[in-house]
């Protein structure tokens, strides 16, 4: 089964079903209670109760396993807000700092910026961008 999907509804009835054929068993345990195979009608039920846990298992387990995919989803998505708010910062420095070593460039009549101003913004843009 998909982690995004639920049960199908083959799986939804099947699971009802065996719900509602245990609850009947167990009222025809309690109404047989004086018979003398009565042992023996509890062993069969045992077999019948571990298909009904594995049928409510696939009813409601699949509806925990949605909501816990949906935080990992919401966490996911605020880490990735969160990486791009930091890079945007760092575009934004970068650019004043590239800015105002132009206009330092500009102040001294040079066209091109100094050798030392160059190499202060390529350490700024390593440290802002270390993976870059």
């Amino acid at each position: 089964m998909p982690e995004n999907q639920g049960p199908t509804k083959l799986q939804i009835w099947l699971g009802v079903g065996l719900i509602v054929l245990f609850v009947a068993a167990l009222v025809v345990l309690v109404l047989l209670r004086d018979d003398p195979q009565w042992d023996r009608l509890v062993f069969l039920l045992q077999g019948l109760e571990a298909l009904v846990f594995a049928a409510a298992g696939v009813l409601f387990g699949t509806a925990v396993g949605r909501s816990s995919a949906a935080v990992q989803e919401v966490a996911a998505a605020q880490e990735r807000a969160s990486a791009a708010e930091t890079d945007a910062a760092n575009g934004r420095a970068l650019a004043s700092a590239v800015l105002a070593s132009e206009e330092q460039s500009a102040r001294r009549g040079s066209r091109e910026p100094a050798m030392e101003a160059e190499s202060d913004l390529a350490a700024l843009a390593r440290r802002l961008f270390p993976n870059a």
